[in-house]
C-alpha cells in the first residue's frame, strides 16, 4: 500500500513538473515573441528617443521622450525631424536595437551604448525650416523664407500649417555678430538636397546656422509625438 501511495506521489509530482515546465515555455516563448515584434516596430516603424538637451525648448523640454518615425525622411516645413550624427562609431545592429528596446521600457532613462555627450556624435533633434529652392536669410533669430515659386519672403511662421514656439532672446546693444550664436545672416539659395533646419532655442543651440545646410539623408525620421512625462503629451503635425 506504502509503495503504490510513494508511486503515485511520484507521478502527481512528475505530473506538476512537467506542467511547470510547459508553463515557463509558454512564458519565455510570449516574452520572446513580444521582444522580437517591438524590435521590429521599432526598426521600421516607429522608435522612442529621449530629449538630453534644451536646444529644443519650449515645445520639447530636456528629458522628455518622443516616438519617431523612420517612415517619414521627406519632411514638411515646420517638421521636428531626428538627424544622423555627423561623426559616430560603428554600431552593430543588435546593439542599436537593443539600446532602442531597453530605452522604450525604461522611458529613455537608461540606453546600455550611449555613451558620447558631443553633439557631432549623437543624434539630434531639429525643425525643418527651409525646404529645397528657398532663399533664405535670418534677422534677429527669425528666418525669412522665399519659396522657389515666390516673389516675396514671409516669414518662418507665416508659411507653416502649424503654430510652434520658439525661445529668443534679445541680445544687447554692443553684440558682436561673429561671435557665438549667429542671430543674422545674408540670403542664401537652398539646393536641391538641401535642407535648413534650426533648433526652436535659438539662443543656445547649434544647428545650420553653424552645420550648413542638411542633406535629405541626415534625415532619420520624423518625430509624431511626446509621451513621456505623460502630462505633456503631445502630437507633432
Amino acid at each position: 500500500m506504502l509503495k503504490i501511495m510513494k508511486k503515485g506521489i511520484y507521478e502527481v509530482s512528475y505530473q506538476m513538473k512537467r506542467e511547470l515546465h510547459h508553463k515557463i515555455a509558454i512564458a519565455v516563448g510570449i516574452i520572446f515573441l513580444f521582444s522580437f515584434g517591438m524590435t521590429l516596430i521599432q526598426a521600421f516603424l516607429v522608435f522612442p528617443v529621449r530629449q538630453r538637451s534644451v536646444s529644443m525648448v519650449p515645445e520639447i523640454n530636456k528629458g522628455d521622450c518622443v516616438i519617431v518615425s523612420p517612415l517619414v525622411t521627406t519632411p514638411a516645413r515646420g517638421s521636428v525631424i531626428i538627424l544622423a550624427p555627423l561623426y559616430s562609431a560603428a554600431e552593430g545592429k543588435f546593439r542599436m536595437l537593443l539600446d532602442k528596446f531597453i530605452g522604450f521600457f525604461t522611458f529613455q532613462q537608461y540606453v546600455p551604448h550611449a555613451h558620447s555627450s558631443l553633439v557631432t556624435e549623437t543624434e539630434q533633434l531639429r525643425r525643418v525650416i527651409g525646404l529645397p529652392g528657398d532663399t533664405i536669410y535670418m534677422k534677429d533669430f527669425v528666418l525669412y523664407i522665399k519659396p522657389a515659386d515666390e516673389s516675396h519672403f514671409l516669414t518662418e511662421f507665416e508659411l507653416i500649417d502649424h503654430p510652434y514656439n520658439v525661445a529668443i532672446e534679445t541680445t544687447p546693444a554692443m553684440w558682436e555678430k561673429d561671435f557665438g550664436v549667429c542671430a543674422d545672416f545674408s540670403p542664401i539659395v537652398l539646393g536641391g538636397d538641401d535642407y535648413f533646419v534650426l533648433a526652436d532655442n535659438r539662443y543656445r543651440s547649434v544647428d545650420s546656422r553653424l552645420w550648413g545646410v542638411v542633406k535629405k539623408s541626415r534625415i532619420k525620421g520624423k518625430v509624431l509625438l511626446s509621451y513621456f512625462p505623460f502630462k505633456d503629451f503631445k502630437i507633432f503635425k
